[in-house]
């Protein structure tokens, strides 16, 4: 017997009640896997708390050691742009500055600061670099920090930009 596609009967209904049944489900069994999972740390931990114990004290021991065996220093980058003098200029000045911390000679260094000499002390450091635009697209690609780069080199395809 062949049946036309009208005697072919289509059940396009939804069981909202079964739905319903089978979101719970997967909400009840989400929940029994976090109570599961939850349970299962607070074993280990239970199990194993001496190791724990053992690794966090000598872990909080080990920082406090460095931390009270150690001088404290810090450090600080800054990108600077001055409207009132060119950028080789700026780097001259505080380069001039790192000099006089190199050669440990404060009273220039407070001088040129017109810093007193204690807050001169504190000081360990002041050094320029310069930012390098190799693409010449106004994005700076990296910074000099070995003074490597030659400056007034014309020929090579990078390019030290005078507004950064």
């Amino acid at each position: 017997m062949n049946k036309s596609k009208s005697d072919i009967k289509i059940d396009d209904e939804i069981d909202l009640l079964q739905l319903f049944r089978r979101i719970g489900q997967a909400i009840s069994s989400g929940f029994i896997n976090i109570g599961r999972g939850i349970l299962i740390t607070i074993v280990f931990l239970l199990k194993n708390w001496i190791p724990l114990m053992i690794s966090v004290i000598v872990g909080a021991g080990t920082s406090f050691i460095f931390k009270y065996s150690s001088p404290p220093s810090y450090s600080s980058e800054m990108v600077l742009k001055s409207n009132a003098i060119s950028s080789s200029e700026m780097i001259k000045y505080i380069n001039r500055l790192h000099t006089f911390c190199y050669e440990n000679n404060m009273a220039a260094l407070s001088e040129a600061l017109s810093l007193p000499a204690e807050s001169i002390n504190t000081i360990q450091d002041i050094q320029a670099y310069w930012i390098i635009d190799i693409n010449k697209d106004y994005i700076p690609d990296y910074v000099d920090y070995k003074n490597n780069y030659n400056i007034y080199d014309t020929n090579s395809n990078g390019w030290v930009s005078d507004w950064f």
